[in-house]
């Protein structure tokens, strides 16, 4: 369980840092976009509102796309890994231990509310991230 753990926090570390490329190249990009506007208004030429807003659009659904992407293949990783450590805690098949079926039983169900509760408090902490970062308004294309 420490060892999914680990693992997960890693790839949510991971996760934090590319949503954070994406936004810091989102927020250049519209800034290099605003600037070249600002560089056409002082040769004379006003930047249609209408363009800059349908850029500006069209740049945060890619972000969000993005975003979502690689959320979902986190979700993905997470998955796997707690598939593989379900089976590792699954208990054998009858007749492979002959000893204290009820001990490692108990201890199967034990393992597995620990991993859901560790799971549960890293979702926490990737929304409060998220949130934190000012990405709450982003929803679902």
């Amino acid at each position: 369980v420490q060892t999914l753990s680990r693992k997960l926090t890693v790839k949510a570390e991971a996760l934090h840092a590319r949503i954070q490329q994406n936004l810091d190249q989102l927020r250049d990009e519209l800034s290099a976009f605003a600037g070249a506007g600002d560089d056409g208004a002082e040769e004379g030429a006003n930047p249609d509102p209408q363009m800059l807003s349908q850029e500006v659009r069209q740049r945060l659904q890619a972000f969000r796309h993005d975003t979502f992407l690689q959320i979902a293949d986190f979700t993905r990783a997470i998955d796997k890994e707690t598939e593989e450590v379900q089976l590792q805690l699954a208990p054998p098949p009858p007749g492979h231990s002959a000893f204290a079926p009820e001990f490692l039983q108990a201890e199967s169900s034990e393992a597995r509310s620990k991993l859901q509760a560790r799971l549960e408090d890293l979702w926490e902490d990737i929304n409060y991230s998220l949130h934190d970062r000012g990405l709450s308004h982003l929803e679902e294309p």
